[in-house]
């Protein structure tokens, strides 16, 4: 027999916002704001300029967010 557990279901966010510095040749730059826990107050803002540097902050947001267990699912656990 199964149960299912209804866990709350833990989330987190982050939002990129990209733009071009000058002319449609100028530098990449980004705000990105993000959480990995929205059930905490506060959030962080970080800033990039440049491709690497936006997936450099969003592959640790990543790893900081997997490493609180705070990974978005269906909120179900199932028990045997």
């Amino acid at each position: 027999m199964s149960v299912v557990l209804s866990l709350p279901q833990r989330s987190a966010v982050l939002i990129l916002r990209l733009w071009l510095e000058g002319d449609s040749h100028g530098e990449l730059r980004a705000r990105i704001t993000h959480t990995s826990n929205v059930t905490r107050p506060g959030v962080t803002d970080s800033v990039a300029g440049g491709v690497d540097d936006v997936c450099n902050i969003v592959k640790k947001w990543v790893e900081a967010t997997l490493a609180e267990g705070a990974v978005p699912g269906d909120g179900g656990e199932t028990l045997e």
